[in-house]
């Protein structure tokens, strides 16, 4: 399995920092957050675009909302200094591992991803709904300022 996983990672990587044209399709979960609560939670679909000269991400939420963002490869994260509550939260954040921890278990993002690089992406709504995620191999988290964290899978 961690075999796969590295040469996920690495494919990523290669086809991101050469420059070649893709689009990968995977859906958000809610995991937590009002979202998470409801008694059909909604999956967001999620769409991540690389060509030669931008990387794009797009969602469609529940209420219809198109948010769109940029996204890029970041290297060695540090850890936030101060945990949102959670209540709403201002986005963007240096990273999302509160969010991280609180799908994978605590500790989790200390002890896999500090330090190692990673994507990240701000998304914006035309009703003013911010939305951060970020990828590292085929894992991935995201948050929105209504205080929803959502699993990505692909």
């Amino acid at each position: 399995m961690k075999i796969k996983i590295a040469l996920l990672r690495a494919l990523f990587c290669v086809l991101t920092i050469s420059g070649c044209s893709y689009t990968i399709h995977g859906s958000f979960f809610p995991v937590q957050g009002p979202s998470a609560g409801l008694s059909t939670p909604v999956v967001l679909n999620v769409t991540l675009r690389n060509s030669k000269k931008v990387s794009t991400v797009s969602v469609v939420l529940a209420s219809g909302e198109s948010c769109v963002g940029n996204w890029s490869y970041l290297t060695g994260p540090a850890a936030n200094s101060e945990a949102p509550g959670t209540a709403a939260i201002h986005l963007p954040q240096p990273n999302l591992d509160f969010a991280c921890d609180a799908i994978c278990g605590q500790g989790y993002y200390v002890a896999h991803i500090l330090g190692q690089g990673f994507s990240q992406g701000v998304l914006t709504g035309g009703q003013g709904t911010v939305l951060q995620m970020e990828l590292q191999g085929h894992r991935g988290v995201a948050v929105d300022g209504k205080g929803n964290i959502y699993k990505m899978a692909w």
